[in-house]
């Protein structure tokens, strides 16, 4: 799951709703494997490491801030001063139509309801482990995809980009109750986050996946 801030470096209601952004997003959620808070700057023209940096230091962020991503407010019909939450199957689970002041808490309510319906899936699972593990994680050349199932079941492997892209499709097949390890081609991946979504008897479970 991606919790997107859009914002604009000099926008004044970004900076003064940023650090809520970190205090009731990030530090509640950010440790999660199937989390991932980023900021994307829209104001392209004055768009800079010196703009960004500032706005960091002046909001308290720590999550990533990606400069020059303008493109955005076209690819998902929305402006600057915006939140919104991208679900394990990598669709828009919220979009905000006001400023982040006035739909943090709604933001906030639909990453709880996500979260809470992945974590009920890992009751099927052995032991109390997650389904899916994915080692090493960053990922400098390729990675494995290390699965434990508590019964039969039908797996479904891919990876997104957070612009919702599928980059890898590792097939779909019937896997015994039990583990199982398959090996994710993520070399020629560009550097950057993805989403590995394993479909398991039909629930969505999502690994964060960094490539260096």
């Amino acid at each position: 799951m991606v919790f997107l801030f859009l914002f604009g470096n000099g926008c004044p209601s970004c900076k003064s709703i940023g650090n809520d952004t970190e205090t009731r997003v990030q530090e509640i959620y950010g440790a999660r494997d199937d989390f991932q808070a980023l900021g994307l700057d829209l104001w392209n023209s004055t768009s800079s490491v010196t703009t960004i940096t500032a706005f960091k230091s002046s909001t308290k962020i720590t999550y990533p801030l990606l400069l020059k991503a303008g493109d955005m407010e076209q690819k998902y019909t929305t402006t600057y001063d915006r939140v919104l939450v991208i679900d394990q199957e990598g669709k828009i689970g919220h979009k905000g139509s006001t400023v982040v002041n006035n739909d943090l808490d709604n933001a906030v309510s639909v990453i709880e309801g996500l979260l809470a319906t992945t974590s009920a899936g890992y009751l099927e699972v052995a032991d109390g482990s997650p389904a899916i593990g994915l080692y090493p994680n960053p990922v400098d050349q390729n990675a494995s995809l290390h699965l434990i199932l508590a019964k039969e079941a039908m797996v479904d492997i891919r990876i997104y980009n957070l612009a919702g892209q599928e980059f890898i499709y590792l097939g779909e097949e019937a896997l015994s109750s039990g583990s199982h390890v398959r090996d994710i081609p993520s070399g020629d991946l560009p550097s950057g986050i993805y989403v590995l979504r394993a479909l398991i008897s039909g629930q969505v479970y999502t690994r964060k996946m960094v490539v260096n």
